[in-house]
């Protein structure tokens, strides 16, 4: 938790090459995020208090890999 924020909820943290890139509360209501670096993007949607990747233009062969 963050000491110059009240604890009102859950967050996640986007890292990018181990650095922070954004902290997202984990609402009920739907946000998208777009993440875009050198090597490509993610798009992400926030939604009923969780955080899933709905687009990405990782090769399938980088995703095998990392799973």
């Amino acid at each position: 938790m963050r000491k110059d924020r009240p604890d009102t909820g859950t967050y996640a943290s986007i890292r990018i090459d181990n650095k922070l890139y954004k902290e997202i509360e984990l609402t009920d209501e739907p946000q998208v995020i777009k993440v875009q670096t050198k090597r490509g993007y993610d798009i992400l949607k926030v939604h009923d208090r969780g955080i899933e990747v709905i687009e990405s233009d990782c090769p399938t062969d980088d995703i095998d890999a990392i799973l």
